[in-house]
């Protein structure tokens, strides 16, 4: 990233051309509709394991945007379940934990799959490999991660089988078959969801209105979803690969730059912010 942006003039930023604002202001309107399905998911969640809040839809909503200012904070969203155990008592949270890491896996799956679907789609990747021994490769990669989210319980791990917490977590995961299936679908909506986002603001500014880079997209999250990151929902590392892939098909590099940070000020700081003045602290005894 650093190497493309000392390239860049204050020229260059001013030449950037917005030619269809529209689109942004469709993409910002579709936060709600990104967000409001992770709500439902984290409700599904909550449902699952029985956690009762006094019929306070109010509470579960301040956890949950909690949820999303911790999650900001750690490496791939993966501290979510922090901001969301703090509204609830210390007997409830590990079947918290472990439905929110069941949930954030199942948006991990989504990420794969459609980027796995996008390669073997498009036949190529932004490094050029080979693809007629990848594409099986990669679609028993799918078949391996799906069969583990819906079957991981089945592998004995003798420290976690030795906890009660997780073995009270996989008995209600054996009377309540369908709570996997319904996250996944979730998930997979979401990451369409937040793709159309990323497609609509950067035709803001490219005229990119196609299928092939509706599915280049599905690879920039594919391979930022497999690369580490330090917090801020992986802020830089988005960024660099956008320019990586979209830059190999030839599109501008302060497009693709503008489309990637628009886009995590809407869906990742603009939630943030808002979550500092919707959470409110709460002792627990």
């Amino acid at each position: 990233l650093y190497k493309q942006l000392i390239k860049v003039t204050i020229t260059d930023w001013k030449s950037i051309s917005l030619n269809h604002p529209e689109y942004i202001l469709f993409s910002f309107f579709l936060v709600f509709f990104n967000w409001g399905i992770e709500l439902i998911k984290w409700l599904l969640t909550l449902d699952f394991i029985n956690i009762k809040t006094n019929g306070s839809k109010l509470h579960s909503f301040m956890a949950f945007m909690a949820g999303i200012l911790t999650g900001l904070l750690t490496p791939s969203m993966l501290g979510n379940f922090i901001g969301r155990i703090y509204y609830y008592e210390r007997k409830d949270r590990p079947n918290i934990i472990l439905g929110t890491f069941l949930t954030n896996y199942s948006q991990f799956f989504a990420s794969i799959f459609f980027g796995i679907l996008s390669i073997i789609i498009l036949k190529e990747t932004p490094w050029g490999f080979e693809l007629n021994n990848l594409r099986f490769f990669l679609i028993g990669i799918a078949i391996f991660l799906l069969f583990f989210y819906f079957y991981f319980e089945r592998i004995k791990v003798k420290k976690l089988n030795r906890k009660i917490s997780y073995t009270n977590f996989i008995k209600l995961l054996t009377n309540q078959k369908s709570f996997r299936l319904k996250n996944l679908i979730y998930s997979l909506i979401r990451h369409f969801i937040f793709t159309l986002q990323f497609w609509l603001i950067f035709n803001a500014f490219e005229n990119a209105l196609n299928l092939d880079t509706f599915l280049w997209i599905w690879q920039i999250f594919l391979w930022t979803t497999l690369l580490p990151s330090i917090w801020f929902g992986k802020l830089i590392i988005r960024e660099s690969m956008a320019l990586l892939v979209l830059g190999s098909i030839g599109f501008g590099q302060l497009e693709i730059l503008s489309t990637s940070i628009l886009l995590w000020c809407m869906n990742l700081a603009f939630p943030s912010f808002l979550s500092l003045f919707i959470c409110k602290q709460k002792q627990l005894k």
